[in-house]
């Protein structure tokens, strides 16, 4: 959205080693957003596409305008 956000609670955990070599990647989904907390779960990836590991977190919306978000 346009709003900032302020990281609550977070918990990850560490499932392997990824390869060093290439680019890891974040997938986040948001599972709930309400009006002052959003949930989300984030799985990371290596370069060969092995999820190396997985969190959750909870966010509060700050009333802080992004710039040039709206």
């Amino acid at each position: 959205g346009e709003r900032r956000v302020v990281t609550v609670n977070a918990q990850m955990n560490y499932m392997r080693i990824g390869v060093a070599e290439g680019k890891m990647t974040a997938r986040g989904k948001t599972v709930k957003a309400g009006k002052s907390l959003a949930f989300v779960d984030v799985e990371v990836f290596d370069s060969k596409e092995t999820l190396v590991a997985r969190g959750q977190f909870t966010l509060a919306y700050s009333e802080e305008k992004i710039p040039g978000m709206g």
